[in-house]
């Protein structure tokens, strides 16, 4: 996407490739356990798909030439605003299954835990997403302005492995890094409790918070 960011072709054809791997990634790594948070994959990946598609032809139309790098970030941004909600809109409809501190599961769902789990991810995935995506292009800017030649080149044999190697880079320090921003198994205190999973804590006599995996 960095690469081939000039080409309206080439934008559009590799946000729809990166949509279609991210949707089998937010599907995977939904929380299946649960019959009731088993959703439809196919209108997610093409709210998302189409979401992306979208902002990238309206930036590209919009943005100096000079900006248009930045439309990869802008687009994935906001198909991930699309495609983590929906695919999980299972967790926020019924709500995500919960447990108490002493890890007993909770018969009361709470739609609190599920709104938190998917809003956490969401952002972790623009996070993430965006570093490689903001990072590399910054760093080669800031290569071109120095003079070096290799960052002015536009030969896809210097180009391809320039970008991959900084985004490698950047996505290995990034992704754990954002990933240890909330807990995979995160919790809840008594201000952000549904009333019914507060109700059954105080039945149980067990301390105000839930527990929940947050999922990716």
């Amino acid at each position: 996407m960095l690469v081939w960011h000039r080409s309206l072709p080439g934008t559009l054809f590799l946000q729809w490739a990166n949509q279609s791997f991210m949707a089998v990634c937010n599907y995977s790594n939904r929380n299946a356990a649960d019959e009731a948070e088993r959703d439809d994959a196919l209108a997610p990946y093409l709210g998302a798909t189409f979401g992306s598609m979208a902002t990238a032809v309206a930036l590209k139309r919009a943005l100096p030439a000079r900006w248009s790098v930045l439309v990869p970030a802008a687009s994935i941004s906001v198909a991930s605003l699309v495609n983590v909600p929906s695919m999980r809109s299972g967790e926020l409809r019924h709500g995500l299954v919960v447990e108490d501190a002493r890890g007993d599961a909770l018969e009361a769902r709470s739609k609190a835990a599920a709104a938190f789990a998917v809003g956490a991810v969401t952002a972790s995935r623009i996070l993430n997403g965006c570093a490689d995506l903001v990072v590399a292009p910054a760093l080669v800017g800031a290569a071109k302005a120095r003079g070096w030649k290799f960052a002015r080149s536009t030969n896809p044999a210097v180009t391809v492995p320039l970008y991959a190697s900084l985004c490698f880079a950047t996505l290995a320090l990034s992704t754990p890094l954002v990933c240890s921003l909330v807990p995979q198994r995160s919790s809840l205190g008594a201000p952000w409790l549904d009333d019914g999973v507060a109700a059954e804590l105080r039945a149980r006599d067990a301390p105000p918070r839930v527990f929940f995996n947050k999922g990716l």
